[in-house]
């Protein structure tokens, strides 16, 4: 008896979305640190490169968003799509987004990783 993969790129998904989750929170965390040295900060040339921080910050965030949008749209193609007469094909359908997914995600947290670390030095410097 054939068997699907669809239960096992629920789970993924459902971790993919749990660790966008941690890093969206992490993001939020950076951000309010980010805005407090901004507003307490009179320095010019530090307010700049805290607010050039935020945008690169926005704009994972953005990438972020759009991939957890993603995320939902194929858990809820899997879910309602219980054809079981052809596993093989419908799991076909379902991998290259599912790769696609992955790989977005992978792309997303290295992206993320590299402002953290520019956020953690640029707090090492200032405080």
């Amino acid at each position: 008896m054939p068997t699907s993969v669809a239960p096992y790129f629920l789970l993924e998904l459902s971790a993919l979305n749990d660790r966008a989750n941690i890093d969206i929170s992490e993001m939020d965390g950076l951000k309010t640190k980010l805005l407090g040295i901004i507003q307490r900060d009179g320095v010019a040339e530090l307010a700049e490169h805290a607010e050039s921080l935020l945008a690169l910050l926005a704009d994972i965030r953005q990438l972020f968003d759009l991939t957890q949008k993603e995320i939902l749209s194929q858990q809820a193609k899997i879910k309602e799509d219980r054809r079981p007469a052809d596993i093989h094909t419908r799991d076909s359908e379902l991998r290259p987004k599912q790769d696609s997914i992955r790989a977005r995600m992978l792309e997303n947290e290295q992206h993320f990783l590299d402002v953290k670390y520019s956020c953690l030095q640029f707090f090492a410097q200032v405080l």
